[in-house]
C-alpha cells in the first residue's frame, strides 16, 4: 500500500511538471529553470522515484531543446546523468556525457564542465576503468581551479579523490583528501560527512 502510494506521489509530481510547461513558457528562462528544477527536487524524497524521474528528464530535456533553452537542457542532461550512475547505466551516462562535454566546451561554462567532468570520472570508476577516471578527475579539477568552488562541489572532488586513490591502495595520498571531504561536508552540517 505505501509503495503504491509513493509511485503515486511521483506521478503527481510528474504530472504538475508536465502541466507547469505551459506556465513556464511564459516567465523569465531563468526562473523557468529555478522551477524545473525545484519541482524535480520532489522527487528526492520518494524512493525508488528514479525511473519516474528520469522518464521526466527525457520529456524535459525534449522540451528545453524545442523551446531553445540550452542552459536548462544541460542542467537536466547532468541531472540524468547522475541518475544513470546511481542506477548503474554507465554507458548510456558515458553516451549523454560526451555530447555534453562537446557543447558545455564550445559554451564554456566552466561550473557545469567541472560537475559533468566529475561524473564522467564516476562512470568510469564504474566501468573499471580507472586511469580514464582520473583523467576525468584532473579535468574536472582544471576546470574547478578557474572558478568558485562550492563548498559541497569541493567535498565531491576530493571524495572522488579518495575514492581513486583507495582504489590504487595509495592511503598516504587518499587520507587528506578523505580530511577535506569530511571538514567541508561536516561544517555545512551535511549529514553525508559520516558516510564519506
Amino acid at each position: 500500500m505505501l509503495q503504491q502510494r509513493r509511485r503515486a506521489d511521483a506521478q503527481g509530481i510528474a504530472g504538475v511538471i508536465k502541466l507547469s510547461r505551459g506556465f513556464v513558457s511564459s516567465i523569465a528562462q531563468a526562473k523557468t529553470a529555478k522551477l524545473i528544477r525545484t519541482l524535480l527536487d520532489c522527487f528526492n524524497a520518494i524512493p525508488d522515484s528514479q525511473k519516474i524521474q528520469m522518464d521526466v528528464l527525457h520529456e524535459n530535456i525534449e522540451w528545453a531543446k524545442r523551446e531553445k533553452r540550452i542552459f536548462l537542457k544541460h542542467s537536466l542532461e547532468t541531472r540524468l546523468v547522475g541518475l544513470q550512475l546511481d542506477t548503474q547505466q554507465y554507458k548510456p551516462a558515458l553516451a549523454l556525457i560526451d555530447s555534453l562535454l562537446t557543447e558545455l566546451k564550445r559554451l564554456d561554462d566552466k561550473l557545469v564542465l567541472t560537475e559533468v567532468h566529475l561524473l564522467e570520472s564516476r562512470a568510469y570508476r564504474g566501468i573499471g576503468n580507472l586511469a580514464k577516471a582520473k583523467a576525468a578527475l584532473t579535468s574536472a579539477r582544471t576546470a574547478a581551479n578557474s572558478i568558485y568552488c562550492s563548498p559541497h562541489l569541493q567535498a565531491r572532488l576530493d571524495l572522488q579523490s579518495v575514492i581513486l586513490q583507495a582504489a590504487d591502495k595509495d592511503s598516504t595520498t587518499a587520507y587528506p583528501y578523505f580530511y577535506e571531504t569530511f571538514e567541508n561536508l561536516s561544517t555545512q552540517d551535511d549529514p553525508s560527512a559520516l558516510g564519506a
